[in-house]
């Protein structure tokens, strides 16, 4: 029996390889970033009120009026928030990995009958952190650091029944109100401390954790999955610090194959950096420590295994974690975490012949000499009022030996030495790849920004080769900027021409603009559920009208990119907005290189336009003090023919909007406009018409 089982695990594998080879085949030196594909999931075309309304349509009539509120209340905001997580962009659906996943949950679903009419559905998350996370509505979302990291995809299903056991266990439920009942200070939480219920709370949670990892093991033992798998989970989830591991040991040899002079300087050996660990018992900790997890599950599963000495048998697909490894280069640099990029890139490279490695190598070691150039200009006062809890070095201490002995390499150059060392790099690649244009104009940035230093004789021994190397670069960037400049000159005359003219007319040059994910959000701060849920997203839908209604009036040529526009929405769209959010991300973050600029290219013309805008409404409601109602009355009594005027005010509630346009030049990466107007009036939509109209026609006309 066990031959027939291990049979059909063999061949169900080579079925998938041979499936995938031919729907999803990688070009691993041309790689393409994996982005959503297929038809929309269910959870991109339901409003977040009609998934409420189903969810809260499964309460039970008997239940109690308080049990009947909380959960009520747990539906409205998880679904509200799943519909904004999936939505964001940071979710992608139908790529390689998404697909892989349906496919071990199938075997998952068809070992254990109790999943049959569950509705659960599993979504790939654009996070680098080794994590995953189960809602209360079936929605389970798997990290792409998670995919990079476990070792084989007998891990990767016991973590999934793990999650799994997450919904059927009701835990969103659960915590959700244990949590309300301990901060409501009521029955026998009355006297408890803040410090104690921040314990109750992490206790609770950890329990959860526990009985997840026992139910799941009841899921995943059904399956024909190893049996040692979830011990070999848990414990590779210890160095979850470390993105993935790999036999690739950082040296200078990299380096010196870009014609880099790296021989003077000195790496520190991996055995004298120590990682520093968070306190297993910590107040805060809402999981167990993975050696009492182990322990727990080694019982249960009646047997006696040596965590340290277990062997893992089945690797996952190859190209699969690959795929989810080489996803991690370009993710830890958007959200600027280079020294995680480069020990990715670099253990890649190691196995991976691949210019888009390459590349990423470059921009890492571009980014890190850009901020090491701009951050010697800051100086922290031995006063100064905010100090981080956590400064860089602080929290490089937690990081894997691997990032931290690479953090320390560039931490020991100086800000001229980095400099150098990213202007070889980045010469031998445009040598390589001349046609990346992008490259070559950040080599020339640094060129030229260190031109005075290098001109000075005392730092030649840290130039290419020679003062007249070094000047021979210079005098050939010159050169070809002189000649861009005069391009540019050349096009502008037409340009400034005709930009003349529209002026005398009293029209601006932003002729069309990108609406994207217009913001509405409404508050009542009169209330214990502060937030408006379904009143905000009925505005931000009917914003879409809003915008075109006033960009047609003013004679705008717009797009609208909207995940709330159910009825034009597809998988381009999400991809689109994807794309325009991360180039937001990193301009708001102020990293210096803008990472998907091919992506943004494609978007620019397709749309044809290079202006971003961002539109969006904050409304907050409030309770007049007692002094000002009662100043209210007294002036509307000694003026009597006020008083009904008086009365009326007294019980109106206050109100506070802000509405705001901010638009961005995507091509020159600057912010072009923002348009802030803070109101003493409602955010209707009348409102959001007239300012919206207004700032508007100062972009057009002023």
């Amino acid at each position: 029996m066990k031959r027939i089982s291990d049979f059909k695990k063999v061949l169900y594998l080579i079925l998938f390889v041979i499936s995938s080879f031919y729907s999803y085949s990688q070009d691993y030196n041309h790689y393409k970033e994996i982005k959503s594909e297929g038809e929309l999931p269910l959870d991109y075309i339901l409003t977040s009120f009609e998934k409420y309304e189903v969810d809260k349509a499964t309460i039970g009539e008997d239940e109690k009026r308080r049990d009947r509120k909380q959960k009520e209340q747990l539906y409205l905001e998880s679904n509200y928030s799943i519909s904004d997580l999936v939505k964001s962009g940071n979710i992608i659906f139908n790529d390689t990995i998404s697909n892989y996943l349906s496919l071990i949950y199938n075997n998952i679903q068809k070992a254990n009958p109790i999943l049959k009419d569950k509705d659960i559905r599993f979504y790939l998350s654009k996070s680098t952190i080794v994590n995953a996370f189960a809602t209360n509505a079936g929605v389970i979302i798997i990290n792409i650091g998670l995919v990079a990291k476990v070792e084989s995809e007998d891990e990767l299903a016991y973590i999934m029944c793990h999650e799994i056991s997450h919904f059927l266990k009701n835990h969103s439920m659960k915590q959700y109100t244990f949590s309300e009942e301990l901060d409501s200070n009521k029955g026998e939480f009355k006297e408890v401390s803040w410090e104690e219920k921040m314990f109750s709370k992490a206790n609770y949670s950890q329990d959860h954790e526990i009985e997840a990892d026992s139910l799941g093991l009841v899921l995943y033992l059904n399956t024909d999955y190893s049996k040692e798998a979830p011990m070999s989970a848990l414990n590779n989830l210890k160095t979850y610090y470390l993105p993935f591991y790999s036999d690739f040991n950082f040296d200078l040899m990299h380096f010196n194959e870009y014609g880099a002079k790296v021989d003077q300087y000195t790496i520190v050996d991996k055995n004298d950096i120590s990682i520093k660990e968070y306190e297993i018992d910590s107040l805060y900790s809402t999981h167990p420590d993975i050696d009492s997890r182990v322990k727990k599950l080694t019982t249960q599963l009646y047997v006696t295994i040596d965590s340290a000495q277990i062997e893992i048998k089945d690797f996952l697909p190859n190209r699969v974690q690959t795929i989810a490894q080489f996803e991690l280069t370009h993710l830890f640099m958007e959200k600027g975490l280079n020294y995680h990029s480069l020990y990715s890139t670099m253990a890649l490279l190691d196995k991976y012949d691949s210019e888009y490695l390459e590349e990423n190598f470059c921009k890492s070691i571009y980014m890190l000499s850009q901020d090491k150039t701009y951050n010697r200009f800051v100086k922290r006062g031995d006063n100064s009022r905010f100090e981080p809890l956590l400064n860089k070095e602080d929290m490089m201490n937690y990081e894997s030996k691997e990032v931290q002995q690479i953090y320390q390499f560039f931490s020991s150059l100086t800000v001229y030495q980095l400099n150098v060392l990213s202007i070889q790099v980045l010469n031998s690649y445009c040598n390589k790849c001349p046609e990346d244009y992008e490259m070559r104009l950040k080599y020339e940035d640094l060129i030229i920004s260190n031109l005075i230093f290098f001109k000075d004789s005392t730092n030649n021994n840290e130039i290419l080769t020679n003062v007249n190397e070094f000047n021979k670069l210079v005098e050939d960037v010159q050169k070809q900027q002189s000649t861009r400049i005069e391009q540019i000159k050349s096009n502008s005359k037409g340009f400034s021409k005709k930009a003349s003219e529209e002026d005398e007319n009293g029209k601006c040059d932003i002729d069309k603009l990108i609406f994207l994910n217009q913001e509405s959000r409404m508050f009542d701060l009169r209330k214990e559920d502060v937030y408006k849920y379904k009143a905000s997203e009925d505005a931000m839908i009917d914003y879409i009208d809003c915008i075109e209604l006033t960009a047609s009036s003013l004679g705008l040529d717009y797009e609208i990119l909207s995940s709330l526009d159910t009825d034009n929405l597809d998988v381009e769209l999400i991809n689109d907005i994807a794309d325009i959010n991360t180039f937001l991300i990193e301009e708001t973050t102020h990293s210096p290189w803008t990472r998907n600029s091919t992506d943004l290219s494609s978007i620019i013309k397709k749309y044809d336009t290079d202006k971003i805008a961002l539109v969006g409404t904050y409304s907050f409601q409030e309770e007049q003090s007692v002094g000002s109602k009662v100043g209210v009355l007294i002036g509307s009594i000694v003026f009597f023919p006020f008083l009904p005027l008086g009365i009326m005010n007294v019980l109106t509630p206050m109100h506070t909007t802000f509405t705001y346009v901010v638009i961005y030049d995507v091509k020159s990466e600057m912010l072009i406009h923002y348009d802030i107007t803070p109101l003493r009036m409602a955010g209707n939509m009348g409102v959001i018409n007239t300012t919206l109209y207004n700032s508007l026609y100062k972009i057009k006309y002023e």
